[in-house]
């Protein structure tokens, strides 16, 4: 008598894994993460670069960056809570803290001279025209600076007209609402990060 399983499992890994098998058609990344992700393009990136270009090495730093003004904010990334099961800092070790007006940066070694930082992240604009401030703050051992950005936005809008049928008179009317652009992507990144 023959037992299927007892060839070491070789014919069911190929009936598993066969060209027209289930696992043959799935990609890894849709087997083990949610590829898809919707993204919010209301956000603006923003990477902020620190660098030295003195002749000095600076050991224990830190860098504080700071908005002034409380109708923006910023976000960690731009993929809308819920469409991914694993945040980035799940994976890495990130060296800054991002919180809603403050980032947080670190310093991981020694910062050597001609070499630099990359922290990127995203910020919320207020949905009015506005001017507001980043502040940042560098410390390290021996050196210290501060200092201000002035920004100026004016946010983009496309108008949309949706018709909703309505039972009396009393819900009739016009209602206006600004809403952020949200968009569902394909990841093909098995880590999407």
């Amino acid at each position: 008598m023959e037992i299927p399983w007892l060839d070491g499992g070789q014919s069911a890994i190929a009936k598993l894994c066969g060209v027209n098998s289930v696992v043959g058609t799935l990609k890894p990344a849709k087997l083990f993460w949610n590829s898809e992700k919707k993204v919010n393009h209301s956000l603006v990136p923003l990477s902020i670069t620190f660098y030295n270009d003195g002749s000095e090495t600076f050991d224990d730093y830190k860098l504080f960056v700071y908005l002034v003004d409380g109708n923006c904010n910023f976000v960690e990334d731009n993929v809308v809570e819920g469409s991914r099961r694993f945040s980035k800092l799940s994976f890495s070790q990130s060296s800054y803290y991002v919180d809603s007006h403050t980032i947080t940066y670190f310093g991981k070694g020694a910062l050597v001279p001609n070499d630099g930082r990359l922290i990127e992240t995203y910020i919320r604009l207020p949905q009015v025209e506005a001017n507001f401030e980043i502040k940042y703050r560098f410390l390290s051992r021996n050196f210290q600076c501060e200092s201000v950005i002035k920004v100026s936005s004016k946010p983009v809008f496309e108008e949309t007209v949706g018709i909703v049928f309505v039972e009396t008179e009393q819900e009739c009317g016009e209602n206006v609402q600004i809403e952020d652009i949200v968009k569902t992507v394909e990841n093909d990144d098995p880590f999407p990060l």
